[in-house]
């Protein structure tokens, strides 16, 4: 274990220098907008500068994605960073002692953030370190969607250009939204570890991020309820959000324990699965199965959107009023709010490239806001309009990497045929809706207390928070009445109630956070603020307890200590395979086609290809069902690769090597449990290249 606490800090401190390169965008893009100047996002904004340098250039056909480039990418960010966030640009012919005026400036306005800064790291080492260590109790890259999320990464790893092959399915691209797999490759690159190692370390590093992110917009957001803000308060605040977003679930765990009078026979998943033939998963459950799966590598990029648009918002309420029709470049460039709805739109393409879904739902989010302000001020229509044009032109620009190269395998909106049962749906989102209403009914009646000019300063914050709460409820209810439809008919709402779900969780929990700093509010009698406190805690209490039950079941009751290695599993079972997966890793370059044995989903077929990210023939075949739209060619496929393992001889198989462009056979332990197998025959394809006990691999 020390040893491994040793990588941690080391892998804590590196990703920590991304925090320090960002201080000049950061004083940039949030200096007097935000309480803690949007410190708790400046990893996320280093990750995505330095990622879409590389991502677009790989695309453009350059060999950049590539140790070293990531590490000229992150010197070239940083000298940037310097020129644009402190100025320099537009003071080339200035003395230096002006250039050392704008350092010492940036430093004094940090500085002067000291205790919220240190507050957000806490939490960030925190989390960083709790399930980087807890990990290690479970560390199998194995089971439920473990093998594609690093095979993907370990594909990304072995790609200097891009698009990116898919490793199951060679010769074609893959058909998924992988810009968030993308970036953890980039930090694997970074950290020079391997995959083994990284897939749990990258876990502790997301969970880190959305912890001080959601701290961070929690605090700034609560932060102008208060006339002269309160540290303990907002701390207390955004451990709030923090806790309710990465530890704390709905509220399945404390109606069992209720119904029951007992834990007794709980079981942790039941409460991702309670309405028949659905799914709702939050982040907390995410975190505790460890599935790098897009809807947990967007959670960042959410974050990172969403205190964007609030800024957004403030900057059009201190604008609009001045809003003119001309429409020139120069005039547009001048408004704050029209930069910053560009910033939103390149933001939102990446999310459109990371996780599709939150590109859906937060369109819907803005577009709530945006008839929200309309109802309040009708002057607002223009500076909406000139956004949502720019938005959408920014999203089309950082977006088109990856969508260029993806076939839609949605099928269309659907009418939903069943509906849930109103008595679940209460069960798991009515302690969490309920409180969010509370929050903004209590707000509401803050702001009508408000003196006429206070309120006008103000009204953005409870504009921007009803938005959250109208949004958050219309994703409970949307799967009730629409959903997307994909190739399982068995459960056809199941990932439309998950995706949108996901994301109204956490803005509820964003809501009950907020509604701690309404309490603080002095327009609240004591035996009021008392009451409602204890309402709180009672919530708190109830959907926090889900952790007692969750990691201790995942984690074998923290009983044995197995290390950080992902990989470790593969070595005590197969340890011929493993050796031989070993020696692909080491001896071959680029991603030629190595065959291996074709199997179903969420089975250790495909481990091959998973660990090395060479492609194979045919991988996963569900998820190549999913990703086509269809059956065909994973039946196909199925069939091919059966011909060539139990008839390597026969003019077919030799065709289909060709036809594939095969490299590297693998025989192993999955190929002799699948095809009837005469090694001989198999032999005489090719050289053999390794053998270990009876497994060996041919190059041909």
């Amino acid at each position: 274990m020390l040893s491994d606490f040793y990588l941690i800090l080391c892998c804590w401190f590196l990703i920590s220098l991304w925090q320090i390169l960002s201080l000049p965008i950061l004083y940039k893009l949030f200096k007097d907008k935000l309480y803690d100047g949007g410190w708790g996002l400046g990893r996320t904004v280093t990750w995505l500068s330095v990622g879409s340098l590389v991502w677009f250039t790989a695309h453009l056909g350059l060999p950049t994605n590539t140790n070293w480039f990531i590490y000229g990418s992150l010197l070239i960010f940083g000298l940037l960073a310097l020129w644009w966030g402190m100025d320099y640009g537009q003071a080339q012919k200035s003395k230096k002692k002006n250039k050392k005026l704008n350092f010492e400036k940036l430093k004094d306005y940090f500085w002067a953030k000291r205790k919220i800064i240190l507050a957000e790291e806490i939490v960030f080492l925190s989390l960083f370190v709790f399930l980087a260590l807890t990990r290690g109790y479970n560390p199998d890259i194995n089971g439920l969607e473990k093998f594609m999320d690093a095979g993907i990464m370990a594909s990304y790893l072995r790609s200097p250009k891009l698009p990116l092959e898919d490793m199951w399915l060679a010769g074609e691209k893959i058909n998924y939204y992988t810009f968030g797999h993308f970036l953890g490759s980039v930090v694997t690159h970074y950290w020079s570890i391997s995959i083994d190692l990284s897939y749990n370390l990258l876990l502790a590093l997301l969970m880190g991020l959305v912890g001080i992110s959601s701290f961070s917009l929690a605090v700034n957001l609560a932060a102008p309820l208060f006339d002269k803000a309160n540290f303990r308060k907002l701390v207390g605040i955004g451990l709030v959000a923090t806790f309710l977003i990465t530890l704390a679930g709905n509220g399945h765990t404390a109606w069992y324990l209720l119904k029951n009078r007992s834990a007794e026979g709980y079981w942790y998943p039941d409460a991702t699965r309670f309405i028949e033939r659905t799914i709702h998963e939050y982040p907390a459950y995410s975190f505790v199965v460890s599935d790098l799966h897009a809807h947990v590598w967007g959670l960042p990029l959410v974050f990172w959107l969403v205190t964007n648009i609030f800024v957004w918002l403030q900057e059009m309420k201190d604008e609009y009023l001045a809003e003119d029709k001309n429409l020139s470049l120069e005039n547009l460039w001048n408004k704050n709010y029209f930069k910053r709805a560009l910033l939103i739109g390149l933001s939102f393409g990446l999310i459109m490239s990371t996780s599709t879904w939150d590109l859906l739902i937060y369109g819907l989010f803005l577009g709530v806001l945006g008839v929200i302000l309309l109802i309040f001020d009708r002057r607002y229509f223009l500076p909406l309009v000139k956004s949502a044009v720019v938005v959408g032109l920014g999203c089309a620009v950082t977006a088109s990497a990856w969508f260029l190269n993806f076939e839609s395998i949605s099928e269309g909106v659907k009418i939903a045929d069943e509906h849930s049962p109103l008595w679940q749906l209460l069960v798991l989102w009515g302690p969490h809706w309920l409180i969010s209403l509370l929050s903004l009914f209590l707000g509401a009646k803050v702001f009508r207390s408000l003196s006429k000019k206070q309120s006008s300063n103000k009204m953005y914050l409870y504009q921007f928070v009803l938005a959250l709460g109208v949004t958050a409820t219309l994703l409970i209810i949307l799967p009730e009445l629409i959903y997307m439809k994909d190739i399982y008919p068995d459960h056809p709402r199941a990932n439309t109630m998950f995706k949108l779900m996901f994301q109204g969780f956490t803005m509820m929990c964003l809501l009950v956070s907020w509604l701690v700093g309404v309490l603080q509010n002095k327009y609240f009698s004591a035996q009021q603020q008392l009451f409602l406190k204890l309402i709180m805690i009672i919530f708190v209490v109830a959907v926090g307890i889900y952790p007692k039950f969750s990691y201790p079941n995942f984690y074998g009751g923290y009983k044995k200590y197995k290390g950080l290695d992902g990989a470790a599993w593969l070595k005590n079972k197969y340890a011929d395979d493993y050796a031989a997966i070993k020696w692909l890793r080491r001896s071959v370059s680029g991603r030629p086609v190595v065959l291996e044995a074709v199997g179903e989903s969420y089975t250790e077929f495909a481990r091959v290809s998973t660990y090395t990210g060479l492609p194979t023939v045919l991988g996963w075949r569900v998820h190549e069902w999913l990703w086509r739209g269809g059956f065909d060619i994973p039946a196909a496929r199925t069939e091919e690769v059966k011909t060539i393992y139990e008839q390597p001889l026969s003019r077919e198989a030799q065709g289909l090597i060709s036809k594939y462009d095969i490299k590297y056979i693998f025989v192993g332990a999955k190929e002799r449990e699948q095809y009837e197998l005469d090694d001989n025959q198999l032999e005489q394809l090719g050289e053999m290249a390794f053998v270990q006990g009876k497994t060996f691999i041919l190059e041909l």
